[in-house]
């Protein structure tokens, strides 16, 4: 298992992204059957804040 030291940091800068992150995970899970872990779901939060930070950079 994949474990994402920063998950609570991650939660609380971010809660949007977490949020969308969480949504995201419950339709993999749906669609996969599977399930997709917190740290995951934390890991996934990062890339939405840091793909939402360069296209405000761009622009």
């Amino acid at each position: 298992m994949i474990e994402n030291p920063k998950l609570e940091e991650i939660r609380e800068k971010y809660p949007k992204e977490f949020k969308i992150a969480m949504l995201l995970a419950e339709k993999l899970e749906e669609k996969f059957n599977i399930r997709v872990p917190l740290d995951e779901i934390g890991f996934i939060a990062m890339f939405l804040q840091q793909k939402q930070r360069k296209m405000m950079v761009k622009y």
